[in-house]
């Protein structure tokens, strides 16, 4: 008899599962930085700690800057930052 017509759906691949793989393979950005001093405890209850770190690769590889870390935290320790730019105030003593 005739020719039978394709199914549209089993021509095209799914957009759904493409995107997602291509999210995944985008790297983050993220930037390494390095803990180099534990500054002193902050918050009302303490529970933020400054410190000042070194960045460890992007276009401000070596710069040390003052960031307010949430949790546990020792010299040494490697952290992810998402944003370079801001730089935390320095603490005021009361």
């Amino acid at each position: 008899m005739g020719k039978s017509k394709p199914n549209p759906k089993e021509e095209q691949p799914d957009k759904k599962k493409e995107k997602a793989v291509v999210e995944t393979q985008q790297p983050h950005s993220s930037t390494p930085a390095k803990v180099m001093e534990i500054i002193r405890r902050t918050g009302a209850t303490g529970e933020i700690t400054q410190i000042r770190c070194e960045l460890m690769d992007g276009r401000e590889k070596g710069r040390v800057m003052r960031r307010n870390i949430k949790g546990p935290i020792r010299l040494g320790d490697i952290l992810m930052l998402k944003q370079t730019a801001v730089e935390a105030a320095e603490i005021r003593q009361v």
